[in-house]
């Protein structure tokens, strides 16, 4: 994250959900099996909830990529639309580190969802972001 932030797009760019669900039903009649939820991070969008919903009534494997921020808001949601697998994008396991790559102070809380996955028994897989930054920028 630059220490200045990032522009943020406005709302007007972006997908609304019944876009979003309706042409995710296009893709299931072209064949697509497995849909997976990713972007910046999907759960910062204020209809969240229903767009998960409404993807879980859909005949897909409903997946979803977080920072894990919000996940304890979700897991209700996640469950009822019957998402199994969660990607959790994690820039380090050590906390002064994490704090200075995202410049936010949300290790603690992610962690702590991290375990309530766990605890939920979904399937995770954490992606350390920070590692494929520096890669890419080699």
């Amino acid at each position: 994250m630059p220490e200045e932030g990032i522009a943020l797009r406005e709302r007007a760019h972006f997908m609304s959900a019944e876009e979003l669900i309706e042409i995710a039903k296009v893709f299931i009649q072209l064949g697509v099996k497995k849909i997976r939820l990713t972007g910046g991070e999907p759960l910062v969008k204020r209809n969240a909830a229903l767009v998960i919903s409404e993807l879980g009534k859909l005949p897909i494997d409903l997946a979803i990529t977080t920072n894990a921020i919000l996940v304890d808001k979700y897991i209700k949601t996640f469950k009822n639309a019957g998402i199994q697998s969660i990607n959790v994008s994690l820039d380090s396991l050590k906390e002064s580190r994490f704090s200075n790559i995202t410049k936010r102070n949300y290790f603690k809380k992610v962690m702590s969802n991290i375990h309530l996955l766990i605890k939920e028994k979904f399937n995770i897989k954490i992606i350390k972001e920070a590692e494929w930054y520096q890669i890419l920028n080699l």
